[in-house]
């Protein structure tokens, strides 16, 4: 079989336009004439058979079917133009895979139209990038949606938490449908889920190389953040550890590109008010070179009982973790899973033991993820045990060679 081109399909739901943020990746490229750029609504909305004159209005269409059945010629729509290109290494596709509207979903998943469109392609590879952002972030963006020409289509914190969590999860279920249609097929698609606060760089990676290496930067948040040299600390090697993906053309997942937990902190400032102000000083520092997308416009306010719905409470003295704590978590260990390498900064810092990290470890452990942890010495408790970490991890006690262990790790052939 010849060797088709790599469809890179854009998915999942962020606080920008998905045309900038697709749009930023291409220019930054230089690739601009080996790249074809296609919008599924424009395509879908142009069919002949369609009379909807925007997105909203189609998913508004009560017959079920006439949906489907639009979606369904417009995947072969697609399959004809891709499979007609010349010169093109490269398809981009924009797309949603499924809408939220009026407290529902739409379409039905129907993976067999992403097999049918590759079965039309010989030799295409198919990566789906569910692209992520802060949720107050995408909040704030559709209400300036819903106040201009979208009315109505403005979400609840809790309902923007729900699709997001829907986007992922149909992106796996298309890699299984194909992995089910055996092994040839299953190499075809990759999955993978990335905020777009990361830096060009990861995208370069995870689009242009064909097998790139991947590692995911795990480091004490929750008992940090609220100080100062902490975070300069750890943001000094989360920049350092970019620049080595960079030279390595390699894709550093970092997990404070995405904070939720300002929400959380935002909340506690509140004091009770029936709005909850979120400003740039409740976030992590994203404090990284060259970011694909900038932050949104500062503060966001947020009704409160939105806020308090998606965050911990407190029944008969036991904390329950909440929709923000659920999702950090397993958003977290989908991370570690698509990484290969997981690079462990000082997960006992100054004496305190990080329980998101440790799970994260445990995590890689069982996933048969390679493990690199810097551990100096002055964070050694006095009862720790030979192997704290794993007997798989490879534990360093001195920053330069933890650094030049994870850069043989990501060198060609490698963690890939």
């Amino acid at each position: 079989m010849g060797s088709g081109p790599t469809i890179t399909l854009f998915a999942g739901i962020s606080g920008m336009d998905k045309r900038s943020v697709v749009g930023e990746i291409i220019r930054r490229s230089g690739q601009q004439d080996r790249i074809q750029d296609i919008d599924f609504e424009e395509e879908l909305l142009g069919q002949p058979s369609i009379d909807s004159t925007d997105i909203s209005t189609f998913l508004d269409t009560p017959r079920l079917q006439a949906k489907i059945d639009g979606m369904d010629s417009c995947f072969k729509r697609i399959a004809g133009m891709i499979g007609g290109m010349d010169g093109i290494d490269h398809v981009f596709l924009r797309m949603h895979l499924s809408y939220f509207k009026n407290s529902e979903t739409f379409p039905p998943m129907l993976p067999h139209l992403f097999s049918s469109m590759l079965a039309q392609i010989p030799g295409a590879r198919l990566n789906i990038i569910t692209l992520i952002d802060d949720a107050f972030s995408v909040w704030q963006r559709l209400r300036e949606r819903a106040e201009g020409m979208y009315s109505g289509t403005d979400l609840k914190l809790r309902e923007i938490l729900i699709w997001r969590s829907l986007e992922s999860l149909r992106a796996e279920s298309i890699r299984l449908h194909m992995a089910g249609l055996g092994e040839a097929n299953a190499h075809q698609v990759r999955t993978y889920l990335a905020s777009i606060r990361h830096p060009y760089s990861t995208f370069e990676s995870l689009i242009f190389e064909r097998n790139p290496g991947r590692v995911y930067l795990s480091y004490p948040i929750t008992s940090t953040r609220r100080s100062p040299d902490a975070r300069a600390e750890i943001n000094a090697f989360r920049r350092e550890a970019h620049a080595l993906g960079r030279r390595m053309r390699a894709a550093v997942f970092d997990p404070v590109t995405i904070d939720e937990l300002a929400i959380r902190e935002a909340h506690g400032a509140a004091g009770g008010s029936e709005t909850v102000r979120i400003d740039e000083s409740h976030r992590w520092p994203l404090n990284i070179d060259d970011p694909l997308a900038n932050g949104p416009q500062w503060p966001i306010d947020i009704p409160a009982q939105e806020v308090e719905e998606v965050l911990e409470t407190t029944r008969s003295g036991r904390t329950i973790p909440g929709d923000i704590e659920n999702q950090i978590r397993s958003r977290d260990y989908r991370l570690v899973e698509t990484a290969k390498i997981l690079a462990v900064y000082r997960p006992q810092y100054m004496r305190i033991k990080s329980q998101g990290v440790e799970a994260e470890i445990r995590h890689a452990n069982e996933t048969s993820r390679r493990v690199v942890v810097y551990h100096p010495d002055e964070d050694n408790l006095a009862n720790a045990s030979t192997h704290p970490f794993g007997t798989n991890a490879v534990i360093l006690n001195a920053k330069d060679r933890f650094m030049a262990h994870l850069g043989e790790w990501l060198g060609p052939g490698k963690a890939h």
